[in-house]
């Protein structure tokens, strides 16, 4: 689990990444809520649903990827 968060001295790409989406989402969100004339709740699940896609694409290409590497370097 610590390396999620450290490796070696550093930070790892996972947590920066995870900040970096998390900090995108939040400042989406504000963006939409300033522009957007809708109920907060009704704008709160459609960012829950986008987000919640987005992981799940992200994460999806990521292992995609991963496993792409790893068979070419054999």
């Amino acid at each position: 689990m610590k390396r999620w968060f450290w490796t070696g001295r550093r930070l790892s790409w996972r947590f920066v990444a995870m900040v970096a989406f998390v900090t995108v989402s939040a400042i989406g969100f504000d963006f939409a809520w300033r522009t957007l004339v809708l109920p907060f709740e009704a704008l709160t699940i459609y960012a829950v649903l986008i987000d919640i896609t987005l992981a799940i694409l992200l994460i999806g290409l990521y292992s995609i990827m991963k496993r792409t590497s790893r068979s070419r370097s054999r």
